[in-house]
């Protein structure tokens, strides 16, 4: 008590990016782009070689939440009618079953399923998604992981050739 001490906060999306490139293979000082997925926060970052921050590009409002939104959807203890976002935990869930996709060409219904999650809007509500009940995700068991698992791999591979997209340079 009564000693000086160092002090240093930052913002919650800085704290993603610098980490990143922490644990990168990067050299001290070399500039690179990141990409920030996670949450509410889409978007394309610039760090310089004095390790400053730059974004460049917002890319979609809300990444997390419509990802993570999926399995809420096909979750029968979800309530959707009341929710105003996806549950944290479901995100996890949804990268552990992206990894038993067998990366078959989506049926119609998925694309339907993908196209709504990322359409443009800034908030998508899990009661909004009420149009999505006649499809076969509503009620689908997530036990059924395989099936599952090609849902979840084609919404991350069009959200990431989204990202890319938006920031591809000419």
């Amino acid at each position: 008590m009564g000693r000086t001490i160092d002090f240093f906060s930052s913002s919650h999306e800085r704290s993603h990016l610098l980490c990143a490139f922490g644990m990168s293979n990067l050299t001290k000082g070399a500039p690179c782009y990141a990409l920030l997925w996670e949450g509410i926060i889409g978007a394309f970052y610039e760090i310089d070689a004095e390790l400053n921050v730059t974004k460049i590009a917002e890319v979609m409002p809300e990444p997390g939440h419509r990802y993570a939104m999926l399995y809420a959807l096909a979750d029968p203890t979800f309530d959707k009618s009341t929710a105003e976002y996806s549950r944290l935990s479901d995100a996890g869930k949804l990268m552990a079953l992206a990894s038993f996709s067998k990366r078959n060409q989506p049926s119609s219904e998925e694309e339907k399923i993908t196209s709504f999650l990322l359409q443009d809007c800034e908030h998508l509500r899990p009661r909004d998604c009420e149009v999505l009940k006649e499809l076969c995700l509503s009620g689908i068991s997530t036990r059924g992981y395989h099936r599952f698992g090609q849902r979840s791999e084609h919404l991350q591979a069009v959200a990431f050739d989204a990202a890319v997209g938006v920031c591809e340079v000419d």
